[in-house]
């Protein structure tokens, strides 16, 4: 589960014997880690999930062992976090609540009463706030509400009933005002229904009908405005569209054709502005991967493909929807690209030092190993990347450590003003016990954090005066950044402990 921010705090899922899977929140800081609440009590795990921010306040299914899977919400603290309903009070087993989605200060989500089956709910975050939207599918059969998104005041998703099967729906909250946008194949249910991705109130989707099949439509929320952008894959074969991004003002995917096999594609939201972008693997053969997310950044979409006919059996590429290049193929066992400190990280092996932390340098031309953070041949497996202000979160795992939370310092210097200086002066390099930093300006106050070489803070304080004594005897060796910041200056140095 990805760490989310809630009010300057991180919020993440972490386990420990006593409570099992629950709840947790940081700043940053060891003193400043601790249990937002036991859920379940004792080591039995809440395993919430589904974290989402709505006006500051973070709703969540978590799991008791008197309700079994509700709908909570949190404003992490501990008295703060409450159930908001028993949605289904016959058994404590509960419902599993999914797909939650804000829009104007209501949070909709998908559960199920047992009464009416799974369907559309809503909640101001209070219990006689919550109710069900409408049953969409009537009686005790579920409607399978999905892939919700927010657009144009209304929530658009997909839902099925008796009437129309898979269908694209809307609603503004209300059961009047909760009906079927466009029965896109009539009859029948579409094989594949996908993510919706919003470009200036159109949101692009891929659905599948018996003339066309699966190919890229679009939608403004209204039956006259949604149609089939193009039948990439003609007839009524699949185009298997996968991987939708949006990259300035157009949608980049993969999409499947006879001639080519599955490659990169463009699309405008028009017919004629629908074309491939490059034959990656010549031929049939299939060049991007459907699996990995691609990820914009600066007017580029980077993606992990193949190119097989030149002997790159996997590697990272970019696109700026004309043009496409290969970035690095040396790097084994990709996963998921993030964007992160104006730049791309991602896990994978270079065949030395296991799997670790990479990225893409500033220039979008090769990688790096950002630390081998389990040293030598072992790996950590840096998983669920988030980005939080100037920081990158992720758990990895070490021989030492077990698996734990982790983070990245984006940037050390941050210079405000160009004509002071930016370096501190410390000493001794190295040392083994007591170190001096020496401050450029006297009688200032500063804000004073140290770092490890993965960007862990070890040491906070404020200081006041030109000389900063620290003692470092309890450090281990290895290299330390020192920030020192006073609203004006920003200074940077390093502490080597031998």
């Amino acid at each position: 589960m990805r760490p989310t921010l809630l009010n300057g705090s991180i919020l993440f899922m972490a386990s420990t014997p006593q409570t099992g899977r629950e709840l947790w929140r940081t700043d940053g800081t060891i003193e400043g880690t601790e249990l937002v609440k036991d859920i379940w009590p004792g080591p039995m795990p809440s395993s919430a999930y589904a974290l989402t921010v709505v006006n500051g306040v973070l709703y969540f299914a978590a799991e008791d062992s008197l309700h079994g899977y509700e709908l909570w919400k949190s404003d992490g603290t501990e008295a703060g976090t409450t159930m908001i309903k028993d949605i289904n009070p016959v058994t404590n087993n509960g419902i599993y609540p999914g797909r939650i989605t804000g829009l104007d200060g209501i949070v909709y989500f998908r559960t199920s009463d047992l009464v009416t089956g799974e369907e559309l709910w809503r909640t101001d975050g209070t219990e006689v706030g919550a109710w069900l939207v409408k049953d969409i599918n009537p009686g005790p059969a579920s409607s399978s509400v999905s892939h919700l998104i927010a657009m144009n005041g209304q929530l658009l998703f997909w839902a099925e009933d008796t009437s129309n099967g898979w269908a694209l729906w809307r609603s503004d909250g209300s059961t009047d005002g909760t009906y079927v946008v466009k029965d896109i194949d009539i009859g029948n249910t579409p094989s594949v229904l996908q993510a919706f991705y919003e470009i200036e109130g159109i949101a692009y989707f891929y659905a599948s009908d018996t003339i066309n099949g699966g190919e890229l439509w679009r939608t403004d929320g209204t039956e006259n405005g949604t149609w089939m952008v193009k039948d990439i894959n003609p007839g009524p074969d699949d185009s298997w569209i996968a991987e939708m991004r949006v990259l300035n003002d157009v949608v980049i995917f993969s999409a499947l054709s006879p001639d080519v096999g599955r490659e990169l594609w463009v699309s405008d939201g028009t017919e004629e502005g629908t074309s491939m972008i490059i034959d990656l693997n010549p031929g049939q053969g299939n060049g991007p991967f459907p699996l990995f997310n691609p990820v914009a950044l600066n007017e580029w979409l980077y993606f992990v493909g193949q190119d097989e006919s030149a002997g790159i059996v996997i590697g990272i590429y970019r696109t700026d929807g004309i043009n496409t290049q290969l970035v690095s193929d040396s790097i084994r066992g990709i996963s998921s690209l993030h964007v992160a400190c104006d730049g791309i990280f991602f896990e994978g092996g270079d065949g030395l030092s296991g799997w670790e932390l990479w990225r893409v340098n500033s220039a979008g031309t090769g990688i790096y190993q950002v630390a081998d953070i389990n040293p030598g041949e072992y790996s950590s497996y840096p998983s669920d990347l988030t980005s939080v202000e100037d920081r990158l979160y992720f758990s990895a795992g070490t021989n030492l450590y077990g698996t734990e939370l982790w983070y990245y310092q984006c940037s050390f210097v941050q210079i405000e003003d160009r004509t002071a200086p930016t370096m501190l002066s410390i000493s001794p390099v190295p040392t083994a016990d007591l170190v001096r930093v020496l401050l450029p300006y006297d009688g200032q106050n500063w804000d004073i954090t140290i770092s490890d070489a993965v960007g862990r803070i070890v040491h906070l304080q404020d200081h006041t005066g030109r000389i900063l004594l620290l003692d470092a005897s309890n450090w281990d060796t290895g290299s330390y950044m020192v920030l020192a910041r006073n609203g004006k200056h920003s200074l940077w140095g390093r502490i080597v402990r031998d």
